[in-house]
């Protein structure tokens, strides 16, 4: 497609290689480490044109709420991508417990931790670790063992 993109802290970048796409990534900096998740998700039919899209979140807007990052329609001036999935993030900063409801019944979700510790379900999550849940009782709740920062990855489960 041509196109040569840097992604910054806090920026999240959507691809959906369609038809197919060439793509390569490396580190910009010659000095600082990258420290990122590549999140990959099914599209929910083949043959879609070839795009991507990029955008930088406030992190002001999920301190203390989940601010959706991604949506199969682009809601909440969320980035688009073809399936049934969200991607929602929030920062803890001082609270306890936080709640979660899925956007789709027929989904499950997976919860990432990019910084702290957090009980899902009686699983304790540290920094990087996930657990994945798809039969629970709505709303889920979350609490915060430190200060955290977490990403739902809401996906369909058929």
């Amino acid at each position: 497609m041509g196109n040569e993109w840097v992604i910054s802290t806090g920026e999240v970048q959507v691809m959906s290689d369609g038809t197919g796409v060439y793509h390569s990534e490396f580190n910009a900096s010659d000095t600082e480490p990258v420290n990122l998740f590549q999140i990959w998700i099914f599209t929910n039919e083949n043959g879609h044109k070839p795009r991507y899209d990029q955008k930088i979140f406030s992190p002001q807007e999920r301190i203390g709420k989940w601010q959706l990052l991604v949506s199969p329609d682009g809601r909440n001036d969320s980035l688009q991508i073809h399936q049934n999935a969200f991607i929602s993030s929030v920062d803890s900063d001082g609270l306890d417990e936080i709640s979660y409801n899925l956007h789709s019944p027929e989904n499950g979700v997976y919860f990432l931790v990019s910084e702290g510790s957090v009980e899902v379900e009686g699983n304790i999550l540290e920094k990087r670790d996930a657990a994945g849940l798809w039969s629970f009782s709505e709303p889920l709740k979350i609490q915060f063992k430190q200060p955290s920062g977490l990403l739902a990855i809401e996906v369909p489960m058929h």
